[in-house]
């Protein structure tokens, strides 16, 4: 019996179809402290010309990824360049 990705989606719902889709464990979020924050928003400001401090104050990220069930850290891809622009226009 073939099943279609719309009907297994119905019966299964989304979760089970995360993980058929990208293997076992897809729909546990795992965070990892290997990741840092604070060492990657330097390096994206470094990247970029600037330093952290370039605002006149200290950057504090406050919560650890997964923001989402994810494998990618998706909270620090949208904070790390909010914050640089927060920075960029402290420093104006």
């Amino acid at each position: 019996m073939d099943v279609t990705r719309c009907q297994f989606k119905e019966t299964t719902g989304f979760v089970a179809l995360s993980a058929a889709m990208l293997g076992a464990g897809a729909g546990q979020a795992q965070a990892s402290d290997a990741f840092d924050i604070d060492a990657a928003f330097a390096t994206f400001m470094t990247d970029i010309g600037q330093a952290p401090g370039d605002g006149g104050g200290k950057v504090t990220f406050t919560g650890k990824d997964p923001l989402v069930r994810s494998h990618f850290h998706i909270g620090a891809t949208m904070a790390i360049p909010a914050m640089a622009a927060g920075v960029g226009a402290a420093a104006v």
